[in-house]
């Protein structure tokens, strides 16, 4: 059996699925699976994707969220690890070897820097607004929440925590933030890089962003669960630029220290935009939750 799975949940990934399996499979670490979970009526997996024993694909006509795909992966894993990597990021080839040798010798979950792919101005914003926390700079160091863009845990902790919780948004941070409940460490290892693949344009950005911070105010309600008052106060931080300030200091902290520096004059201003798009979601949510009532 493998000492690895990695699992790629895809959903339309035509575009990007066979150069993130090709990436794979030019890992220097060699004692791996990977499995690509895909759902939807168009399959992501055709022709293009590299044929190699070592993939295996598990195809689903429903389509299923991208936590319910990695599930249904994880279940059918043998590896005594667990990878994941989305579909539209490409693994440079010690990525593998980096994460497997940090958890080694850190346990808990172990995740990875994340570049940009592209060179588009619209590129760059996206991945700031986005992915600022994990860029590839700076030396390891703990992490409040990991996303499974690039991430690897150990069987055994990822079932014992309870996997994905398939009912909540956002099924990576409640899982990162279930690990450090419960005592297990969460690192990032910026030098084990995949690059993420931008796809949208900037109308696109802004949407996802405000969807993505809708989908975050039901999870951070159900783990804060904030008094009428509480949610009054988190509404106004995020509307006015209370919360918008700290999070362009923070994205900005973190660009300087990757170097992205000249980069900054351009990217910056639809990369805020982008944030402040989360932020509206986010009101939204928590505006429908106090309406709603208990």
């Amino acid at each position: 059996m493998p000492r690895v799975s990695v699992i790629v949940p895809a959903y339309r990934a035509q575009r990007t699925l066979p150069r993130c399996v090709a990436s794979l499979l030019a890992q220097t670490f060699g004692d791996f699976e990977v499995i690509v979970s895909e759902s939807g009526e168009e399959p992501s997996a055709k022709d293009d994707v590299p044929h190699d024993r070592r993939v295996r694909i598990l195809n689903c006509p429903v389509r299923l969220a991208p936590h319910e795909s990695s599930n249904r992966a994880a279940a059918m894993a043998t590896g005594d690890l667990l990878a994941f990597v989305d579909a539209d990021a490409y693994p440079r080839p010690d990525w593998l070897a980096q994460l497997v040798d940090a958890w080694e010798a850190r346990g808990g979950a172990v995740m990875g820097g994340v570049a940009c792919f592209g060179r588009r101005w619209i590129d760059r914003s996206a991945h700031l607004c986005k992915f600022d926390k994990w860029l590839p700079a700076g030396p390891p160091r703990p992490l409040t929440d990991a996303a499974t863009v690039d991430l690897l845990i150990g069987r055994d902790l990822f079932e014992s925590v309870g996997s994905f919780t398939a009912t909540l948004f956002h099924a990576d941070t409640d899982l990162s933030w279930r690990l450090r409940q419960a005592g297990h460490p969460l690192t990032l290892i910026p030098s084990a890089v995949v690059e993420h693949h931008h796809l949208h344009g900037l109308m696109e950005l802004w949407r996802e962003r405000y969807s993505r911070g809708n989908g975050f105010a039901y999870l951070w309600t159900h783990w804060s669960r904030p008094t009428r008052l509480g949610f009054v106060w988190r509404i106004a931080k995020s509307i006015l630029p209370l919360r918008l300030a700290s999070q362009s200091v923070r994205v900005l902290r973190h660009a300087w220290r990757a170097g992205e520096r000249w980069e900054l004059l351009v990217t910056m201003p639809p990369a805020v935009a982008g944030l402040y798009a989360w932020l509206l979601g986010e009101s939204a949510g928590y505006l429908h939750l106090l309406l709603a009532g208990p």
